[in-house]
């Protein structure tokens, strides 16, 4: 027993060594030298190594992957009561599309559209008293009437054919039409000017009345409706909420240690949905931003990615609040 443990020992001694001996060998034989304290790399240590290596960027790529990007609206609007009043109608409902300068809701205006109409009215009286130039006329063939008599009455005094008091009160005459058709062209000036403050009331109902009137400010879609007709709304309270749905915005984080912003600024970009029973679909966009304070410790840098959406069988493919992957094209 004792032999044969021994003859097991000896066995495993010369496989070791020969395994050892190996590289030493072949190494002479190729006319290379090992140092002494070169050690043999484990088939374990190699697959770990590549393994390290396939998370970096090699030569030749041309995107970059981020995946979990979170998906935002762009615009996202609440439209408000800008005057206080009784609603009196909403003309939509949540889910409507709407067009730039819509009318969603009306607030009661009845106050505004009396200011209107007088103001409308002494606009159309003051114009026409500036338009008319009968008095003007008038007076200006009245002094000069007046002028041609006092001149006659001045040749009858030398002719002692009238008394002086005659030539005085031909004078008079004759000047007082001359200040009356100053006068005349006075008032005409006046009317004018009555217009136009007449106008800049005219202009201030109008716009009174429009800011009764809740229009849409950006073609999109109504998300919200927060007031209903019969309420009664303060100025500065939010009645609709209105958001574009055509272009939305992606967001990621990019490794600042394998990518510099340079890289990444105004990239083209594709982006992947995942849709009901594991389908995908894909859209187009584009860098249109890039945050520069770092997140995660200095490690990373957020990007938003500008994507142009798309409708299929009238429903819109990327939804706020949708997780994406997003494929930024360097090339």
């Amino acid at each position: 027993m004792i032999a044969f443990r021994a003859t097991r020992l000896l066995l495993a001694s010369s496989i070791a060594t020969a395994c050892l001996a190996a590289p030493l060998l072949m190494a002479q034989q190729s006319g290379t030298s090992i140092a002494p304290s070169q050690s043999v790399i484990s088939p374990t240590s190699i697959q770990l190594a590549d393994s390290g290596r396939a998370n970096k960027p090699t030569a030749g790529e041309n995107y970059v992957d981020l995946q979990d990007c979170a998906v935002h609206l762009i615009d996202d609007i609440d439209v408000p009561a800008r005057e206080a009043g009784l609603l009196r109608g909403v003309n939509v409902v949540e889910g409507q599309v709407v067009k730039q300068g819509e009318l969603l809701a009306q607030i009661d205006d009845q106050l505004a559209q009396r200011q209107l109409e007088e103001a409308q009215l002494k606009q159309n009286i003051a114009t026409e008293k500036a338009e008319d130039n009968t008095d003007v006329e008038a007076a200006d063939k009245k002094q000069k009437l007046l002028a041609i008599m006092y001149e006659r009455k001045a040749k009858l005094l030398r002719d002692s054919s009238a008394s002086q008091e005659d030539v005085e009160t031909a004078r008079f005459q004759k000047e007082t039409s001359f200040f009356e058709f100053l006068k005349a062209q006075r008032d005409k000036k006046l009317a004018a000017e009555e217009a136009k403050a007449e106008g800049v009331k005219v202009n201030a109902a109008n716009d009174s009345i429009a800011r009764h009137q809740l229009t849409c400010p950006i073609d999109g879609h109504v998300f919200q409706v927060f007031k209903e007709p019969g309420e009664w709304v303060a100025a500065g309270d939010t009645v609709l909420r209105v958001a574009r749905m055509n272009k939305l915005k992606a967001t990621g984080l990019v490794d600042a240690t394998l990518y510099s912003a340079q890289q990444i600024a105004n990239r083209n970009v594709v982006i992947t949905i995942q849709l009901a029973r594991e389908q995908t679909t894909q859209l187009p966009g584009k860098i249109v931003y890039i945050d520069y304070e770092r997140k995660e410790g200095g490690k990373k840098f957020q990007v938003w990615a500008e994507i142009e959406n798309q409708q299929v069988d009238g429903q819109w493919v990327l939804n706020p609040d949708d997780y994406v992957s997003m494929r930024i094209l360097l090339n």
